[in-house]
């Protein structure tokens, strides 16, 4: 099997290679500025669409043609290879690699099965839901990026400071706060956070016990290598749940769910003050692990704080009691 897949690798560096000097037969890639770069993205974009579109004219696509014509399997397989090629020249044109792509399909490839086995399952009446966030609930994101920070830029962040992310000293070493997330994320960060695994060891007992395990993160969703990531991030925690959504306003997220109407979520860990008071405004129970920066969620109605996991789970299957008894 290793061979085959290393067969298969140095083909597919071969095709990088050959579109790449075929490419360079009309322009000089290195010499291009940004602007020329997307110009030519444009074009070959145009490009593939007109290839794409031939591939519908090898088959029979007008429903209404009472006579069928013979499928064209040449003029199939040769416009799935000129799209291709179109979309290999646009690759090589931003200088991604073969195992950039290869790693990006890999990622999509995830992603796709997952969601489909999501949406295999959903969520079904009266199945009681319990809300999971990720960082810092399921994971240890702050201190891994916190220790990233230090290794990278060589920026100390105070890891008891009253701020989730102290953008102060990142400011101060002349570094935006925004583009240094998404350069953790960019180099893969979000796969080296570690993993809770006591939490998420809770988070399987319940969706054994038929919890539905909702996953509700803040992270950008439109960052598709962030979103992806999270994907396999989940996958490679071991993690046992139901879905997994992005949202940045979690509150109004929860109110478009069909279970939210149905009375049947048992309660939110989250470790975030905003989203844990709004949750709680709403009549959400919720679960915050005790940290630095969420103090203001010990004095808050209906809001627990716990050190432990195991002191989470007991609250979760209390209410599940409660639930089950109803």
């Amino acid at each position: 099997m290793k061979k085959n897949h290393n067969k298969s690798s140095s083909t597919l560096l071969h095709m990088f290679e050959s579109q790449n000097e075929f490419s360079s037969l009309f322009f000089d890639k290195g010499s291009l500025t940004n602007e020329e770069k997307q110009e030519l993205t444009k074009s070959f974009t145009l490009a593939l669409h007109s290839e794409a579109s031939g591939i519908i004219d090898s088959i029979n696509f007008k429903d209404h043609r009472l006579v069928k014509k013979e499928v064209d399997r040449n003029k199939l397989l040769f416009k799935s290879i000129d799209s291709f090629r179109y979309m290999l020249a646009i690759m090589n044109l931003w200088d991604f690699s073969q195992e950039d792509f290869i790693a990006a399909f890999h990622s999509k490839d995830l992603f796709l099965n997952m969601r489909h086995e999501f949406e295999g399952n959903p969520w079904k009446p009266e199945q009681p839901v319990v809300l999971f966030d990720i960082d810092d609930v399921l994971n240890e994101f702050r201190a891994t990026f916190t220790q990233w920070l230090h290794d990278e830029h060589g920026v100390y962040v105070d890891p008891d400071s009253t701020e989730y992310y102290s953008t102060k000293e990142v400011k101060a070493a002349g570094l935006s706060p925004d583009g240094t997330f998404q350069q953790f994320v960019a180099e893969g960060g979000l796969m080296t956070i570690t993993s809770n695994q006591k939490m998420i060891n809770i988070a399987n007992k319940l969706y054994d016990k038929g919890v539905f395990v909702q996953l509700i993160t803040a992270r950008p969703a439109d960052n598709l290598k962030c979103k992806y990531d999270t994907y396999r991030w989940a996958k490679d925690s071991g993690i046992k749940c139901s879905h997994i959504d992005f949202s940045p306003e979690k509150y109004r997220w929860l109110l478009t769910q069909d279970y939210f109407h149905s009375d049947v979520v048992l309660c939110a860990l989250d470790d975030s003050e905003k989203h844990s008071m709004e949750y709680a405004k709403h009549g959400i129970s919720v679960l915050s692990p005790r940290t630095s920066y969420n103090k203001v969620l010990q004095d808050v109605q209906g809001v627990t704080i716990y050190d432990d996991p195991e002191q989470a789970y007991e609250e979760i299957l209390k209410k599940l009691e409660d639930f089950n008894r109803k």
